[in-house]
């Protein structure tokens, strides 16, 4: 839970099937952010570099009351979605 203008740290953890970080994974990943907050990554593309598996970007709230859905994807891997709510 988070107050409505609030900016919350993500990070992003590439990981294996047993959860341990690939160190080996660099690359980048596509962050979207639907409802109470907006996206504030390193990059104007709204992507976040990763590099040896661990990435991070932040989510800041709108203003309004409610949840954020964070999605971050990237063509090789499953994607992964979380939400943080605002209130």
């Amino acid at each position: 839970d988070a107050e409505q203008r609030e900016t919350l740290g993500v990070v992003v953890r590439i990981t294996d099937d047993a959860g341990q970080v690939v160190t080996s994974w660099n690359g980048k990943a596509r962050v979207t952010v639907e409802g109470a907050a907006y996206p504030r990554t390193y990059r104007q593309d709204n992507a976040v570099d990763i590099a040896a598996g661990l990435g991070r970007f932040f989510i800041s709230a709108n203003g309004k009351i409610g949840v954020a859905t964070l999605k971050v994807s990237c063509e090789t891997l499953i994607p992964a979605v979380a939400r943080a709510s605002f209130h």
